[in-house]
């Protein structure tokens, strides 16, 4: 038993006492190292900055034509309802697009100011009839800095989608 005691003793006698060694190397990082981490750091921000600008840009072209596909089928729904023409102008001096009943305006919605239009085979207007048909078919171009989009919008029931140029 004593010498169980002794023992008990010697490792807290031990446990108190400071380590030199550690004491005297206080040297921390070097300022070299310092500047290395950092440099890392900001490397990966930076990329990760530029990349989620990409994934935003393409995200609010494709909000943008979501958007853009559910208001003709609003439009197609109007003309059924009302049994009367609805038409699609795109204003390119306003940015934006309005959907008329006669010369009322039922819809007005801004295109964002990174998308750029260009009327395609369509022009800059389209038309439901009464009974919610197009009469004519064709296409319009959407693009922003990195991405391209063409809506298509087919003859008769007037469906239409969209998809990405490569």
């Amino acid at each position: 038993m004593v010498i169980q005691l002794r023992w008990i003793r010697k490792v807290r006698s031990v446990s108190h006492r400071p380590n030199k060694r550690f004491l005297t190397n206080q040297a921390g990082f070097t300022l070299i190292e310092t500047f290395l981490v950092l440099t890392i750091f900001f490397i990966l921000m930076m990329v990760t900055v530029t990349v989620a600008a990409f994934h935003n840009e393409k995200k609010e072209i494709e909000s943008f034509l979501l958007q853009l596909s559910k208001d003709l089928s609003l439009a197609q729904a109007y003309a059924l309802n009302e049994q009367t023409r609805i038409e699609v102008y795109f204003q390119d001096d306003l940015n934006q697009y309005v959907i008329l009943k006669g010369t009322k305006s039922i819809l007005t919605r801004s295109i964002p100011t990174n998308i750029r239009y260009r009327a395609g085979s369509l022009d800059n207007y389209l038309v439901f009839n009464k009974n919610g048909h197009v009469p004519v078919f064709g296409t319009w171009t959407f693009s922003t800095k990195n991405h391209s989009y063409v809506f298509v919008v087919l003859i008769g029931r007037g469906r239409h989608y969209y998809y990405q140029e490569i």
